[in-house]
């Protein structure tokens, strides 16, 4: 019995000296560092944190821990700003507060978040996409404030005309009843050709 108790001293510090190389074996096995890495990079924690700071010191790669929890965390934050991008889906009048709110969660990361969004294109086009419809709005709403075409209507069809001219290709592309101000043109000459007989 003597002689284990004497032994006790060196397993001791055989047991110390396997939690440092256990921390340092999880930090290894952490590798590049993805969304998946979660697990790793906390096991790893919990290895490290167990550890007295006599066996901290002793923790060779204790950089390569605090390097992964910092990816991990900046992948985290573009993923999250990746998620809300995409949950725009198509894009509407009524998607201005969603694309509003990722707009500004993609402007709180950090450059080193930002790198990694995925989405970006996709916010910058929804942004673009909005633009254009709310610009044809208006026209789309003159046009349908022409009504019942009379030769009264004249300066209601020219301002309908000129506000749709105004616009950019990709802005009269999403005027819905470009149609109507045609039909409403055709209309009033045909009404001015009658008048004139």
């Amino acid at each position: 019995a003597a002689a284990i108790v004497s032994q006790l001293p060196a397993l001791s510090l055989k047991l110390e000296g396997w939690h440092v190389n256990d921390a340092i074996e999880k930090i290894n096995a952490i590798g590049t560092v993805t969304l998946e890495s979660e697990e790793a990079i906390q096991a790893a924690r919990a290895a490290y944190d167990i550890l007295t700071e006599t066996q901290k010191e002793q923790v060779t790669n204790y950089n390569v821990l605090t390097a992964a929890e910092a990816r991990l965390t900046d992948l985290k934050a573009a993923k999250a700003v990746d998620d809300m991008i995409d949950a725009i889906g198509e894009v509407t009048l009524e998607s201005e507060e969603a694309i509003a709110a990722a707009r500004a969660a993609y402007e709180a990361l950090t450059e080193a978040q930002k790198a990694e969004a995925k989405s970006y294109d996709k916010l910058t086009a929804a942004e673009a996409r909005l633009a254009d419809l709310k610009a044809a709005k208006p026209v789309d709403d003159m046009i349908d404030a022409i009504g019942e075409v009379t030769l009264d209507s004249e300066s209601a069809i020219q301002a309908a005309r000129a506000a749709y001219d105004a616009l950019t290709e990709e802005q009269k592309a999403e005027v819905k009843n470009y149609d109507v101000l045609t039909a409403a043109e055709a209309r009033l000459a045909d009404l001015k050709a009658a008048k004139a007989v």
